[in-house]
């Protein structure tokens, strides 16, 4: 089950490109402390950008930049962890407009779709129905 004091962060090695999963530690209501960070596993992905998580933990959205592709797993929060959900196959690859960077993705917040953008000034936000 995700808990509001979990936050998620991916990262990538400048080395080989692989992506990987930190999950940060509690408490998350204090300025200027150090926290903890858990590396759950790696994400079979290279050059992830962006990723968001529906309000009702159900989805998990994951984006690489310059297009090169889109991801979403399903899962049911009471009973898969945001880590092992991630940790196994996307359940589809999303199919995307072509846009000039492709840096951001974010599910709405109703959970019916959701939204990417790119860098620049006037880029376009598309949204897409989840069907």
């Amino acid at each position: 089950m995700l808990q509001e004091t979990q936050v998620f962060s991916v990262g990538r090695s400048l080395v080989t490109l692989a992506s990987f999963l930190l999950l940060l530690q509690s408490p998350m209501d204090k300025l200027d402390v150090s926290y903890h960070a858990d590396l759950p596993g790696i994400i079979p992905y290279e050059f992830l950008v962006a990723g968001d998580i529906s309000a009702d933990g159900r989805r998990i959205l994951l984006r690489s930049g310059k297009n090169r592709g889109a991801w979403m797993w399903t899962r049911n929060p009471q009973e898969e962890t945001v880590e092992d959900a991630l940790m196994g196959p996307s359940s589809c690859n999303l199919q995307l407009h072509d846009e000039e960077q492709g840096e951001a993705i974010a599910v709405h917040v109703a959970g019916e779709g959701f939204y990417t953008t790119s860098e620049g000034e006037e880029a376009p936000i598309y949204y897409y129905q989840f069907l």
